[in-house]
């Protein structure tokens, strides 16, 4: 199953757990294929470079422009790699 997550969701699912979570966890362990576009990923960029985001990425060992700057073919393996 393929899945376009908005950014809202997205940001969601890295970030704190609930539904939004699970989706990000099912991309994880390859049950879905999480599938997207440049623009998406710009606002996802926009909006995790966000001061309000960078305690929460900071306690993911998350970084704002690892997770939003990857080409959109390869935005699954990338909240993969960066959530391993």
């Amino acid at each position: 199953m393929r899945l376009v997550l908005d950014t809202n969701t997205a940001i969601s699912g890295l970030l704190w757990h609930g539904t939004p979570g699970k989706l990000v966890d099912a991309a994880r362990v390859k049950s879905v294929m999480l599938c997207t576009s440049a623009i998406l990923l710009a606002e996802l960029r926009g909006v995790l470079m966000r001061v309000k985001f960078a305690k929460q990425l900071e306690t993911r060992g998350l970084n704002a422009i690892v997770v939003a700057g990857v080409k959109p073919r390869l935005f699954a393996a990338a909240i993969v790699r960066i959530q391993a």
